[in-house]
């Protein structure tokens, strides 16, 4: 699943994605933020500061990556991570796709091979 847009509303601190089956996806700057991959945002690294309140930096860019990606950058300087259009759309935090991920959890465990 590929975006047909990404716009970002400074107004709001949030980055709007429009998706090939019409589903609009809004992303806060700060939960985009704090699902940074990339290894100073998870605290691999004693001397970064992860962000996790509303007064943290701004997005300044939202960079394509190839056909399968974005990278963000922010007024602190980070750039380092990258999500892919898969991940971005997996962590929508609308009702709606929350209730798809809660269901594609539970069908993979009723799938288990597991044996006691």
């Amino acid at each position: 699943m590929n975006p047909t847009a990404i716009h970002y509303d400074s107004a709001e601190s949030a980055v709007n994605v429009t998706w090939e089956d019409g589903h609009v996806s809004k992303y806060f700057t700060m939960y985009l933020r704090g699902w940074c991959a990339c290894a100073a945002c998870q605290g691999h690294f004693a001397t970064e500061y992860r962000y996790i309140k509303n007064d943290g930096p701004a997005l300044e860019d939202a960079v394509p990556i190839g056909a399968y990606g974005v990278n963000f950058h922010w007024s602190d300087g980070h750039d380092s991570g990258i999500f892919t259009f898969r991940e971005l759309r997996a962590m929508c935090p609308c009702d709606e796709c929350k209730g798809h991920a809660v269901a594609r959890q539970v069908s993979r465990g009723s799938r288990s091979t597991h044996k006691d």
